[in-house]
């Protein structure tokens, strides 16, 4: 992907990004008109289930396992955490992702999602969460405009989907 005059490797982000003990598979999505990627994630599922029974700040096991994908505090911590792994490896500010989206849906080549040996099929997973990675767009954004509201005191009455 390019942005301006720098270019983005997705293949080398998401290289990088799978290193997050609690993702089975992701996909980083990103267009010349997002500012940061997105990335999609299927969660793993064991990895995930130890997470939430050690950390007090998260969800009980009980209560999200079967939907982690639907709760905020998850969404936060696998942003938190790739955010950690883009810094630790010394990411540009561009390469830093800005949201997660969960995927309910193990990645599979029966669904499509993935090829027989495995590889992420990235416009069929673009395609299946489009609604969802536009969703957490509009979020950052709202959020960003929230922030600069504050700290300018200037009041954003509304913010359109992109």
């Amino acid at each position: 992907m390019s942005q301006g005059s720098e270019y983005i490797a997705l293949e080398r982000l998401e290289t990088t990004y799978k290193t997050c003990h609690y993702a089975a598979n992701l996909c980083v999505h990103a267009t010349s008109e997002s500012q940061k990627p997105i990335v999609v994630l299927f969660p793993h599922g064991e990895h995930l289930r130890e997470l939430l029974v050690a950390n007090v700040n998260l969800p009980a096991p009980d209560t999200v396992l079967h939907k982690p994908y639907e709760d905020q505090s998850v969404k936060e911590f696998y942003l938190r955490d790739l955010q950690a792994i883009a810094k630790k490896n010394g990411f540009r500010a561009i390469e830093v992702v800005q949201g997660v989206v969960l995927s309910p849906e193990e990645w599979t080549a029966e669904s499509g999602l993935v090829t027989a040996t495995q590889k992420v099929q990235r416009k069929a997973v673009e395609k299946k969460y489009l609604e969802e990675i536009k969703v957490r767009i509009s979020f950052v954004v709202a959020t960003v405009v929230h922030y600069l509201g504050e700290l300018t005191g200037i009041r954003i009455l509304r913010v359109g989907l992109l």
